[in-house]
C-alpha cells in the first residue's frame, strides 16, 4: 500500500576531522528532508553523552520522531518498561517502538507505525526495487561492515572498500 524510503545517515557526533565535518553536514541535511526520523538506541539502561547530543539536535527538528529500542530480546519486560518510561520523559518522540532486529520482533509493528506518518505521494522507485545502489556498492559495504565488525576499534570508520573485480558464480 505504500513505499517507504529508508536513508541510513552517518552518526551525529562531534567531528574530529574533515571527514567527520562532512558526515555531520550530511546527517543534518538528511534530517531536514525527511517525513519521519527513526532514532535507534540499544538496550542500555542510561542515555549516553552522545545520545543526549543527538536528542538535543532532534529537539530542533520539526519532523515526526520515532524512537526504536533495539535488542529487546536482551531485556526483561520490567527493564523494557523502564527504558520506555525514561525516553518518554524526554517528550520529543511521537512513538516508541521496541524491536529485536536479530529476531525480527516487532518489525511489522514498526512498519505499521511508520505508515501513520507517510503522506500519500508518487512512487519514487519501481515496486520491485529494493535499493538505488549498484551491486558493487552493496558488496563493498558488506565487506566494509565485516571488517569493522571483526576488527572493532582497530580500523577507523573512515575506511573504504574498492571492488576491482566482481564475477558472478552459479
Amino acid at each position: 500500500n505504500m513505499q517507504i524510503v529508508f536513508m541510513d545517515t552517518p552518526g551525529i557526533q562531534k567531528p574530529k576531522n574533515r571527514l567527520g565535518d562532512y558526515m555531520l553536514k550530511i546527517s543534518h541535511s538528511s534530517m531536514r528532508d525527511t517525513d519521519v526520523i527513526l532514532f535507534v538506541v540499544d538496550e542500555s539502561k542510561s542515555i549516553g553523552k552522545k545520545d543526549h547530543g543527538i536528542i538535543e539536535t532532534l529537539k530542533l527538528n520539526s519532523s515526526k520522531k520515532i524512537l526504536v529500542i533495539n535488542k529487546i530480546d536482551m531485556l526483561t519486560k520490567d527493564e523494557l518498561m523502564e527504558l520506555i518510561n525514561m525516553y518518554s520523559k524526554i517528550g520529543i518522540f511521537d512513538e516508541i517502538v521496541p524491536v529485536s532486529a536479530l529476531k525480527g520482533t516487532n518489525n511489522n509493528t514498526l512498519i505499521k507505525v511508520l505508515s501513520k506518518y507517510i503522506d500519500y505521494g508518487p512512487l519514487y522507485f519501481p515496486k520491485d526495487m529494493i535499493t538505488d545502489q549498484p551491486e558493487r556498492v552493496l558488496v563493498s559495504e558488506i565487506i566494509r561492515g565485516k571488517l569493522l565488525m571483526y576488527t572493532e576499534q582497530e580500523i577507523p570508520h573512515g575506511i573504504a572498500v574498492d571492488i576491482e573485480s566482481l564475477k558472478k558464480r552459479k
